[in-house]
């Protein structure tokens, strides 16, 4: 574990621009994720009403 802030400091400037961005991108998939689940009838149901000939 870390012992003090000097510690998380050093870690921090040790991160590469790459694996900043990787986690935001990591953090912002996880709200898409978690909503999906509940809104996945609603797509399935636009998917199946687009592909419908009349």
């Amino acid at each position: 574990m870390l012992k003090s802030g000097s510690d998380y400091t050093k870690l921090l400037s040790m991160m590469n621009a790459r694996t900043g961005r990787a986690a935001q991108m990591f953090l912002g998939a996880i709200p898409i994720l978690l909503v999906y689940p509940f809104l996945q009838k609603y797509f399935t149901k636009g998917l199946v009403l687009g592909s419908v000939k009349g």
